[in-house]
Order: structure tokens, then sequence, then C-alpha cells
């Protein structure tokens, strides 16, 4: 089996990392109005400078999505057009909802999007954000479930960005580092709150010697460019996995909403080797899907 490699569209990222795994989930995750969805556009504007056709699906109002792409410099509507980009909305998503939040999409929208991607030739897909996919209750089935859905997305075989918001509960801790465990590269979008400039790091690239001792950092120039820098440059510094886990541990001691078994996860739990399971949700999933397709 061939290692393989596309870009991400990030022109310092792709010559230091050679670009990504193709066929393989990018996970990217920072605060609100952090550079997420920056990052995002240039990852599907490669795919149009490549001749491939993608698909985002977003929470964003879909015109909304081509006002933001345009102001960075990414050609959306020209991109919708030409029938190289198909944008869908998340009908039953609302901004803001938590991990926590009873707001999954039921196993039939799996299906449908399999099929979108298998009549449109679609080869990459961004998810902005993942949260109505990976959203279930118990918490307890979190690790199976985020294990399926990544396998899941691979068997597709296209390459795939995956966005969350920064981690504010117990779940999405949970969520955030189970993601980090299963995906080959992460990114952690920061913005500076003086400047307002965007920076990210990128805490681990499987199998580059690059993330093995240090994060390596860059400086985002509205997704056009960046610039490696070092992390002193970086905005205030976020908790360490061993703070955010301590961090997790403490809320996790004052939900009263999750079961006592809730308590006793470990890191160990969260190995790869967890045995999937099924990508169906509760039975009260919400029973809606994607709003349809943007054609301008």
């Amino acid at each position: 089996m061939m290692v393989d490699k596309t870009k991400l569209g990030i022109e310092f990222f792709d010559e230091t990392f050679g670009g990504v795994y193709r066929g393989r989930t990018v996970f990217c995750y920072g605060r609100r109005d952090s550079g997420k969805s920056v990052i995002a556009s240039s990852f599907l504007h490669q795919a149009f400078l490549d001749g491939d056709r993608s698909l985002l699906l977003t929470d964003w109002q879909a015109k909304d999505a081509l006002i933001v792409a345009e102001a960075v410099g990414v050609p959306f509507s020209h991109m919708v057009r030409t029938g190289n980009l198909t944008i869908l909305e998340y009908s039953a998503f609302v901004p803001g909802t938590q991990v926590c939040a009873d707001s999954p999409l039921p196993p039939t929208a799996f299906i449908e999007l399999q099929k979108i991607i298998a009549s449109r030739s679609i080869r990459r897909v961004v998810f902005d954000t993942a949260l109505p996919w990976l959203a279930i209750h118990p918490i307890e089935r979190m690790p199976g479930h985020v294990y399926s859905f990544i396998h899941a997305l691979e068997r597709l075989n296209v390459t795939v960005l995956i966005t969350l918001p920064w981690p504010a509960s117990t779940p999405a801790f949970m969520l955030k580092n189970r993601l980090e465990d299963v995906c080959p590269v992460v990114l952690v979008v920061q913005r500076s709150e003086d400047t307002g400039e965007s920076f990210f790091k990128v805490p681990k690239y499987l199998g580059d010697n690059l993330t093995a001792s240090a994060p390596v950092s860059f400086k985002m120039d509205r997704g056009k460019s960046a610039v490696r820098i070092a992390d002193s440059e970086l905005p205030h510094s976020t908790l360490s996995r061993k703070e955010e886990m301590q961090q997790a541990k403490r809320n996790l001691l004052d939900m009263r909403e999750v079961d006592q078994s809730s308590a006793s996860v470990r890191d160990s739990e969260w190995s790869a080797t967890t045995p999937p399971s099924s990508l169906s949700s509760t039975e009260d999933d919400r029973p809606a899907s994607f709003s349809s397709v943007i054609d301008l």
C-alpha cells in the first residue's frame, strides 16, 4: 500500500510537510473566528486547482459561506457555478450547540452523504463543523463512535478536513482528544486578540519528525500564505494536553447529568484498538439531514 499526499492549500505548510495524506482525515479545531473556515476554504480551493470536485457541509447559510470565502480570496461562487464545489447546510444544526446537546444526525444522513460523494465524483470533503455527526449520548459510546466515523470516511476514498470549536465541556474535551488520537494530522488554530492575526500549530503529523519533539507553528496571511514562527510569537498559550485532561476530570465531577460510570473514563479507553460501534445514534436523534444543494 503506497502512502500518497495531496496539498492542504496553505503554501508554507505544504512546502514543509509535503501536504496531507490523501484519503485520510485532517482535524482542525480552534476558537470562534480564529481562522478554521479560512483553512477549510483553502483546502477546498486546492481541490479546484487540482481539477477535483469538493463538498462543504456547514452550519453557515450557504450564501454566507460564499461571502466568507470570497473575503479571503477563495472564488467559491465560481467554483459552485462550474460544478467543482457543492455546498450543503445542516438543516437541523443550531450554531453554538455543544457536544452534549441532543442534536446528532440520524444514520440515514451518512447514507445520503455516500450517495452525494459517489454521484458527483467528490474527492475532498469539509465538515465545518463535525459536531452533528459526533454528538451522541451516552458519552461512553463516543470513543467507538468516533473510531467508526473516521474509518467510514476513509472507506469513501476522499480526503477530509473536519473542524470543531474549542472544547468547553468534559464531553467536548473527550471528543477532541479522541479525534487527535485517530486522525493522522491535527491543526490547532488561534487568534491574537491584540493584532487579530491568525496562527496555527501542528501538534501532530503522523510519521514526520518535525512534530516529534515540538509542534510546528505558522502565521497565516488571509489563508493565502503562511510563515513559520517560534512558539514565543504565538498568542497567549493554551492548555497543555495534561492540563486539559485534568480540567476535564474536574468538570466531570461536576456534571450531574452524566452517569457515574463516565467518571471512570481513562486514556486507555481512547486507544485506536477500541472496537468500532455502529454509526447509528440514539433512538431519539433528530430526523433531519441536509438542506438542498446550492446552485448559482
